[in-house]
């Protein structure tokens, strides 16, 4: 009888593997992700890397505080001396990239406050999304060709405080698109297509690398991709999550092949 049941466990559990991940249309190869952080451990001060780059990171001021996010957990930051850091710089040399986040803001900002940052000077290098001057929740994004921050006059958005906002920049060649929470709020072209310069300071999330810009609001589902991605991609991981299959598994085993979100079992 033991048997007999094990054995039909296991038949209805690789059923529904194959079911999820026949319904599941949209994917990114694994080799595409940088890094990924959903934010879903919980509890602790460390957060992991779930792309299996070894991206990981811990507390590295303050007391960010888990809180329910989007998928799962995430992480809300107090805007005074909270932030994560990462144990490298993370971004590489690259022209074509896409980073995003959810995020839900407070009503107060530091000035240049920044979400998720690699931004280093001098030279001008890295990736960070950061807020434009003093203006509470109007985000831009900075890019370090090694010698100026490649710009474009009107690449900003205006968040939503106190709300769930789905922000992803796409950079294609010279073209940059940011979707705000699966639409297209912008896109333009930037002032050159030069590779954005990796930076040698650890990427932070909720600040940058050099302090004093702590944000305010809370994170979830950080991920960078070291290609453009499509609108259809893009919505896909907004609607669906960045993590993994439908398949009943445990959140050890989680794997960043499909989109979809993971359903862990006791």
């Amino acid at each position: 009888m033991k048997i007999s049941v094990r054995f039909t466990l296991l038949y209805i559990s690789v059923f529904f593997m194959s079911l999820a991940l026949t319904n599941i249309s949209d994917a990114v190869e694994a080799t595409s992700f940088v890094a990924i952080w959903t934010l879903d451990e919980g509890a602790e001060d460390k957060v992991t890397d779930a792309s299996g780059n070894g991206h990981d990171g811990a507390f590295a001021s303050g007391e960010p505080q888990w809180v329910n996010g989007k998928f799962g957990m995430a992480l809300s930051f107090d805007g005074v001396d909270d932030w994560v850091e990462m144990n490298d710089p993370v971004v590489e040399e690259t022209v074509d990239f896409t980073m995003g986040c959810w995020v839900n803001p407070g009503d107060t900002q530091k000035t240049w406050t920044n979400i998720l940052s690699s931004h280093q000077e001098p030279p001008r290098r890295g990736i960070s999304f950061e807020q434009i001057e003093n203006n509470v929740n109007l985000f831009g994004v900075a890019l370090g060709d090694g010698t100026n921050w490649a710009g474009a006059e009107n690449f900003r958005v205006q968040l939503i405080t106190g709300e769930w906002n789905h922000m992803v920049v796409v950079r294609s060649g010279d073209q940059g698109t940011w979707y705000l929470n699966g639409e297209v709020a912008v896109a333009e072209k930037y002032a050159s297509g030069d590779p954005v310069v990796a930076a040698t300071s650890n990427f932070r999330i909720g600040n940058w690398v050099l302090g004093g810009r702590e944000f305010n609001g809370i994170v979830d589902e950080v991920f960078l991709i070291n290609e453009a991605l499509s609108a259809e991609q893009v919505q896909a991981i907004m609607n669906n999550g960045i993590i993994a299959t439908e398949t009943a598994v445990s959140p050890a085993e989680k794997t960043a092949t499909t989109w979809g979100r993971l359903k862990s079992v006791d």
